[in-house]
């Protein structure tokens, strides 16, 4: 079964899993079926990128991911979030082909703040899944990006943190949040191969 039939049956499942099986960045193409929405490599240039995975919480979250994602409908800044997306993801894969870390952190810092800014300004239910320890954070990665690290904070829903670096800034970065934070939680993730068979 070759890797775009694998993509779209684990879609099914869940949208994230159907780049799985492709190594270091893949596109999910959305679609309108089936058969049109399936993930691909983009076949980029290595890079010396990481992440930075900072864990706030292993809690059950008290708004699931779908009924945030309904509340956030609601705001009305969700037309202009989808969008600028839209225009987000062609400049996400110029910049990943390009290895532009910089670029690549930017673009995903911003679309994921204002995801996030959508549960706070929606007219139903109102929310945010930020916590005391999410904003403080949120705070050290600016810090460390005024002073002149790559360092990009991305969240999903939920409160723990991903900072988007150069592999080698990751140890900074992971000093600075353990000073500060000595409980966090904190991993460093880099992109793997694609799937294989044993």
């Amino acid at each position: 079964m070759d890797t775009c039939t694998l993509s779209r049956l684990a879609r099914r499942g869940s949208g994230s899993a159907s780049r799985s099986f492709f190594g270091h960045f893949a596109v999910w193409h959305a679609g309108i079926d089936n058969d049109s929405s399936f993930a691909e490599s983009l076949h980029a240039p290595a890079m010396p990128i990481a992440l930075v995975v900072a864990e706030v919480s292993s809690q059950q979250k008290k708004v699931g991911s779908t009924e945030g994602m309904q509340r956030a409908l609601t705001s009305p800044d969700y037309g202009n979030w989808v969008n600028n997306s839209q225009q987000q993801f062609i400049d996400m894969q110029s910049a990943v082909m390009a290895a532009d870390i910089e670029k690549i952190g930017t673009i995903a810092e911003a679309n994921a703040m204002s995801m996030h800014d959508l549960n706070l300004t929606a007219t139903q239910h109102p929310f945010t899944y930020f916590t005391a320890e999410t904003q403080r954070i949120l705070q050290i990665v600016d810090d460390l990006k005024h002073q002149g690290l790559l360092a990009f904070a991305t969240m999903d829903a939920g409160p723990n943190v991903k900072i988007i670096t150069h592999v080698e800034h990751a140890q900074l970065i992971i000093q600075t949040l353990n000073n500060a934070l000595p409980n966090l939680k904190l991993e460093i993730a880099q992109s793997g191969p694609d799937i294989s068979y044993e």
